[in-house]
């Protein structure tokens, strides 16, 4: 019974790293505060991980997680895990991140958070000019209304 539970836990491991591998080709960044502090336990190492990676103003999805799969610590826990529960070695590779891909995939977030503030900057000057043009425009009814106003009570005083 416990081999079996032990088993269903590691194919939803080895389900939910494939999952998270995909996203080393295309690093999805979102807000600073988006998902903050959350984190993952890794049984291999039997510690909590932050599951993103978090600048100032930016998130950049399940870097953190990603990260932990290439860390030396993880190779070194999963290999003792691997040894002590006496389980197919071949899978282990599935667990695992060469340097390599992390490298790369630090690359593509940098470029990727480059993108992000740009189209946060661009959607800030596009709400700004909006909002700068709502502006102008009850400038101008003010204006007119003070005008006709004005007209009126000249009119009416017979000026």
């Amino acid at each position: 019974m416990a081999r079996k539970a032990r088993r269903l836990r590691m194919n939803s491991q080895y389900l939910l790293v494939t999952l998270l591998k995909k996203s080393l080709r295309h690093p999805v960044v979102h807000d600073s505060v988006w998902e903050s502090g959350r984190k993952f336990w890794c049984p291999f190492c039997q510690k909590e991980v932050n599951r993103h990676w978090t600048s100032d103003n930016e998130t950049v999805q399940n870097g953190g997680f990603l990260e932990h799969l290439s860390s030396k610590e993880h190779h070194r826990n999963s290999y003792k895990f691997w040894r002590q529960n006496h389980l197919n070695e071949e899978r282990r590779g599935k667990i695992l991140l060469r340097e390599e891909l992390i490298d790369k995939f630090e690359a593509k977030s940098e470029k990727a958070m480059v993108t992000y503030r740009e189209e946060k900057q661009n959607s800030l000057k596009k709400a700004a000019d909006e909002l700068k043009l709502e502006e102008d425009s009850r400038w101008r009814m003010a204006w007119h209304h003070e005008q006709m106003v004005g007209l009126t009570l000249a009119l009416y005083c017979g000026f």
